[in-house]
């Protein structure tokens, strides 16, 4: 699953932490990204909300990530970062990537999910 490398080197994230975040040993998780073996239907449904991705691209069926859904909250998110200054958009780019880095996963089910059109 060369895709999942990609996503978790985008994120600065290690194998480590990857495999702690979801729950399996650190082999296991160097398996699924050596292609020695595939997550479990679960994991991947997870790893793929995750990384907001597909499950086909995951699987490498598809080249695009999932950009046609975006949340209320991501929404408002971005309008703040459009009127920041150059200072404040640098100040939400290091919050969000320490975040991202540093946050455990949770799968949480959200009902403000509007569709965007690309």
């Amino acid at each position: 699953m060369t895709n999942l490398t990609k996503l978790r080197k985008e994120r600065n994230l290690t194998t480590r932490e990857m495999s702690v975040i979801f729950q399996v040993s650190k082999s296991t998780y160097n398996n699924w990204e050596t292609g020695k073996s595939e997550p479990s239907i679960e994991k991947i449904k997870q790893l793929a909300l995750f990384f907001n991705v597909t499950t086909d691209y995951l699987l490498e069926f598809s080249p695009s990530v999932n950009a046609s859904i975006i949340t209320e909250k991501e929404l408002e998110i971005i309008k703040v970062y459009r009127l920041a200054n150059e200072e404040g958009r640098n100040a939400i780019e290091l919050t969000a990537k320490a975040f991202a880095k540093t946050t455990p996963f949770t799968s949480k089910s959200s009902n403000n999910v509007i569709n965007v059109k690309t």
